[in-house]
């Protein structure tokens, strides 16, 4: 995992009050994966308000393009982080 993708989880970790597991980060290959990630975790938290994927869908966009400097319209679900983002 890169930089990139490190100073990502640790934006989402922060905005969201939760914990990625490394392991479970290096599985995370596409920004639908670190959506459905975040939901689940916020899902099954009792102390957690309940909030709408799409809520999260647009708050990833909006971490990834301060970290990637690409237009969050630009960011697609189904991007891999490597491949279609150009993140380390």
């Amino acid at each position: 995992m890169g930089l990139d993708t490190v100073e990502l989880i640790m934006m989402v970790e922060n905005h969201y009050d939760i914990e990625i597991p490394d392991n479970e980060a290096a599985n995370l290959a596409t920004v639908q994966h670190l959506v459905d990630f975040v939901f689940d975790t916020i899902k099954h938290d009792s102390n957690k308000n309940p909030i709408e994927i799409f809520e999260i869908e647009v708050v990833i966009r909006e971490i990834i393009e301060k970290v990637t400097g690409i237009p969050k319209h630009k960011i697609k679900m189904h991007h891999a982080f490597t491949n279609d983002l150009g993140m380390d």
